[in-house]
Order: structure tokens, then C-alpha cells, then sequence
């Protein structure tokens, strides 16, 4: 969450948050993907065109889960 809150105060791509960390930056990409899915946002995101939207609505998203609640599945 605070990876996304990062990229969002920045107005900036999750994958573009350590761009000098070009390991870092294809797994963030990959993580990104991973939980677009695992959110159910794979379909919803595929039609937003602004990377800034699919920030706030994985945010939005993981923010309705429980606390302590597992989200992520590679």
C-alpha cells in the first residue's frame, strides 16, 4: 500500500517508483500485474487508460480488504 501511495503522491507509474533499480522495477511490474488480477481488476483496469486511475483503484481496492488478509497471489 505505501508503494502505491508513493507512486500516487509522485504522479507516477508503480514501476517507475525506483527507476534506478532496474530488478526492482520488473518486479513491481510483475507484482503489479499479479495483484490487478488477484483484485478482479484485470477487466475494469483494461479499460481505464490513465496508469494514475489503476493506482487509485487498486488502492480503493485493497483498502476494502480486511486487515491481516492475504490479497496477493503470484
Amino acid at each position: 500500500m505505501s508503494l502505491i501511495d508513493k507512486a500516487i503522491s509522485k504522479n507516477l507509474t508503480l514501476n517507475t517508483v525506483c527507476p534506478s533499480n532496474n530488478s526492482l522495477t520488473n518486479e513491481l511490474q510483475i507484482w503489479q500485474e499479479g495483484l490487478l488480477k488477484t483484485l478482479g481488476l484485470v477487466n475494469i483496469l483494461g479499460q481505464l487508460k490513465h496508469p494514475m486511475q489503476q493506482l487509485y483503484k487498486m488502492r480503493d481496492s485493497i483498502a476494502q480488504e480486511k486487515d491481516g488478509i492475504i490479497i496477493y497471489k503470484p
